[in-house]
């Protein structure tokens, strides 16, 4: 099972994400440098594959985007 999960942003990304993965509990972070939160919420239920939700968390000049698998 292959799960595809698009982004959308105002402009394109000057920089390709910083990320990193933990283990246990298995989830992926993603740090978007320069966005902001435009989704309205602080997370997002998926149940699809391997991905249950993601936590959206905007600080400063960046959002992080947690993939909780």
């Amino acid at each position: 099972g292959v799960i595809n999960l698009k982004l959308t942003f105002r402009s394109p990304l000057t920089a390709p994400p910083a990320g990193f993965s933990v283990a246990s509990p298995a989830r992926i972070a993603l740090d978007f440098a320069n966005t902001t939160n435009g989704l309205g919420r602080n997370s997002q239920l998926f149940n699809e594959g391997d991905l249950r939700s993601a936590n959206i968390v905007q600080s400063d000049d960046r959002t992080r985007v947690v993939l909780n698998l």
